[in-house]
């Protein structure tokens, strides 16, 4: 039974209009980047290497680490566009944003080298809150995924711009998606409970048992109409 139906990807709204982002969310997310950036981190050296071995032959995988990881802390992402709505039990807070650096990623393989010099990434996350209880701190739990994978685009140095191109940068690419799906992307979350009270803990969260997405592959004998 599927807990959510997604008919169209939230990541891919036109953010032109939407309500203005009041310069202080920017703020502390700059403020907070450093201690983001080092979780990120310990996710990619937890998680994205062993699933980079995953990716590779056998004879490659076992001489992969993670050499050097700077996400740069001068230029944090910044969002760009918010859209709240209500839910049964609380409200939902879409955030799009983007993260466009200068990084310095180095994977080792053996005694080569792959690097990522620049980082792009842009997508949609949402932070839902709720329930709202009638005692404080009033919202039950945050949680927080994405609807769809964000954007994620590379500039590869290194052992990545040679003849083993297209192997390594499949493999990194796969990688590092497989790693944000497992964590953030729908059906999967972050969910942070607010309360500790058993009473509400059924509540609390409710986690998609997966996903259907619907998007349309062709159309006929539409008029300009259909479209407004």
């Amino acid at each position: 039974l599927v807990h959510r139906i997604v008919a169209a990807s939230i990541a891919n709204l036109d953010w032109k209009g939407v309500n203005d982002v009041p310069e202080w969310l920017n703020q502390l997310i700059a403020r907070m980047w450093p201690k983001m950036a080092e979780a990120v981190e310990r996710i990619i050296r937890e998680e994205a290497v062993e699933a980079l071995k995953e990716e590779l032959p056998a004879m490659i995988a076992g001489h992969v680490h993670l050499a050097h990881f700077d996400l740069g802390t001068r230029q944090p992402p910044r969002v760009e566009g918010i859209r709240c709505s209500e839910t049964a039990s609380g409200v939902k807070v879409a955030m799009g944003f983007q993260f466009w650096s200068g990084v310095d990623i180095s994977i080792a393989v053996g005694a080569l080298s792959v690097g990522i010099s620049e980082l792009k990434v842009g997508g949609c996350i949402v932070l839902e809150l709720g329930p709202f209880l009638d005692e404080l701190p009033v919202v039950g739990s945050m949680d927080m995924y994405f609807v769809d994978p964000p954007q994620l685009n590379y500039k590869f140095t290194g052992l990545a711009l040679m003849a083993e191109a297209p192997l390594i940068r499949s493999a990194v690419r796969t990688a590092i998606d497989s790693v944000i799906a497992g964590q953030l992307v729908l059906p999967n979350s972050i969910v942070v409970p607010l309360v500790k009270d058993d009473a509400h803990g059924s509540a609390l969260v409710k986690r998609p048992v997966g996903v259907i997405r619907i998007s349309a592959q062709s159309a006929k004998g539409l008029t300009g109409g259909d479209w407004s």
